[in-house]
């Protein structure tokens, strides 16, 4: 399951988590975070970086409150995502299922089957094993605060919603709701190649040739 093109979590999801790079600390932008290198980090990145693996891991995991760690049903995922983002098929638990039984090293006797197992069954599974280690428990809370951290700064008040942006008619209009800025701010920080050339964009050649055959 590590191959994000034939991934099922690859569809686009909301508040996507810019990759760790060896530029991340030339960014200022960039809050200062442990670089994690677990296997949750590993499923997650070859999944598309989508909310719905990021649930997929969390499922099971609670707070010291007895809470889930991540509950779709509270603010601000139940602000920022449709129901169907989040909706998980038999194969994606069974995948993680078979992940997290060979992370584990269970042997071929004690080994979960999952092949046949329904959506109850392979999610009844999943919170009654929950991920348990340390360096993985820490990338998925991390992860998940990282991603309401940026919900939370896109769902404040901005001049960027007087914005007009082209129509599908070629005209322009008012840009409505947080959707349209959402897509924009993750347009520019998901990809770190995206991110670096938006940050020198200003950066540009001074001879007027130069600057009409850039790319």
């Amino acid at each position: 399951m590590t191959d994000a093109a034939d991934s099922p979590y690859s569809s686009s999801s909301s508040l996507a988590t810019p990759r760790p790079s060896a530029d991340a600390a030339d960014e200022p932008s960039s809050p200062a975070a442990p670089i994690f290198q677990t296997l949750s980090e590993i499923m997650y990145a070859s999944h598309g970086r989508s909310l719905k693996a990021l649930a997929v891991l969390s499922l099971g995991l609670k707070n010291n409150d007895g809470s889930p760690t991540f509950d779709p049903s509270v603010l601000p995922w139940s602000a920022a995502l449709r129901p169907s983002a989040l909706k998980m098929t038999a194969k994606d638990l069974r995948d993680e299922v078979k992940r997290c039984s060979e992370a584990a090293g269970d042997d071929a006797l004690t080994a979960p089957r999952p092949k046949q197992w329904t959506v109850g069954k392979a999610t009844e599974w999943l919170e009654t094993n929950p991920i348990v280690a340390d360096d993985e428990v820490a990338f998925i809370r991390h992860t998940i605060q990282h991603r309401i951290n940026v919900a939370e700064r896109a769902a404040l008040p901005d001049a960027t919603t007087s914005l007009a942006a082209p129509t599908s008619n070629g005209g322009t209009g008012n840009w409505i709701g947080k959707y349209p800025h959402l897509r924009l701010i993750h347009a520019v920080i998901d990809d770190n190649d995206i991110k670096r050339a938006y940050l020198n964009r200003l950066n540009v050649p001074s001879g007027r040739m130069d600057v009409e055959n850039r790319n």
